[in-house]
């Protein structure tokens, strides 16, 4: 087991920024189509939020935020290897987290951004029950494409696991599966029915069930474009701050600015939400 609670029990033990993290973060509710949806104000985020994602998928080791030697010195990482796949990652505490317990999962050596379901897979058994595993293609939510990785948060924090399949259900494929080797069929099946060839307009996300046998459940979601003409939007009144990654796309819309989180209605989150997303038949 990935024992994510005391790795935040040893970053937060230093203090400062890291226990500040989430201190000025605000939120609210709105109901699109008779399902809640949270906005979150988070100033921290606003690196991610608005990142250049083109020159951010051809950064260079010395200059990215994941590699080893430009991380915080004061980061602790827990190790975890997937014996598999010889595929190598280390666990972090997320420093600009949207919720507490929001990790960041990188892979050690820098590589681009794109999903191998043999590792979602036992990654999200070991993290265990209670924690949503997520992966966001390069073009839909990666601020760092450059850089292999996964984030992990409390799945009980998603409108998306309180309320069911129903909540996605036209923008969203879902399975159950027992294996790694069965989930990646399934995902490779799935991308061949709606005539995908890459994993840069996708998002995903993994829960774990310890049933009669272990079962992990995928979420996924094919995407139209990266952000909603509202991030861009020339107009001041028109301009909405909200560039939508897998936790949007599964009920919490974050903004970095405060404009926007007092702002945004329930008819733009389903106009947001509706331009990013490609309806599954």
């Amino acid at each position: 087991m990935i024992d994510y609670k005391e790795l935040y029990m040893r970053q937060l033990s230093i203090g400062g920024r890291w226990q500040e993290m989430l201190r000025d973060v605000r939120r609210r509710s709105v109901i699109v189509d008779g399902f809640p949806y949270v906005i979150q104000w988070n100033a921290s985020r606003v690196r991610s939020t608005m990142a250049n994602v083109a020159s951010a998928s051809s950064q260079s080791v010395v200059l990215c935020p994941l590699c080893l030697a430009s991380r915080p010195k004061d980061q602790f990482s827990l190790p975890w290897c997937n014996s598999a796949t010889g595929n190598s990652f280390e666990v972090l505490v997320n420093p600009y987290p949207i919720f507490r317990h929001h990790l960041t999962i990188v892979s050690v050596d820098h590589r681009e951004q794109h999903i191998d379901f043999l590792d979602m897979w036992c990654m999200a058994r070991e993290l265990g029950e209670g924690v949503a595993l997520f992966f966001n293609g390069a073009k839909c939510g990666s601020s760092i494409p450059g850089h292999m990785h996964y984030q992990a948060v409390p799945a009980d924090e998603l409108p998306l696991f309180k309320e069911g399949v129903e909540f996605a259900k036209e923008r969203s494929f879902v399975f159950s599966t027992d294996s790694p080797e069965k989930a990646k069929l399934m995902f490779d099946c799935f991308m061949k029915s709606i005539g995908r060839s890459d994993d840069n307009l996708i998002n995903v996300i993994a829960t774990y069930q310890h049933k009669a046998s272990e079962v992990v459940t995928f979420v996924i979601f094919p995407r139209k474009t990266l952000r909603p003409w509202q991030y861009s939007a020339a107009d001041e009144d028109s301009k909405l701050l909200v560039s939508p990654a897998t936790v949007e796309v599964s009920g919490v819309i974050v903004t970095p600015d405060e404009r926007t989180f007092n702002r945004i209605t329930a008819d733009d989150v389903r106009d947001i939400i509706s331009q990013v997303s490609e309806k599954v038949k």
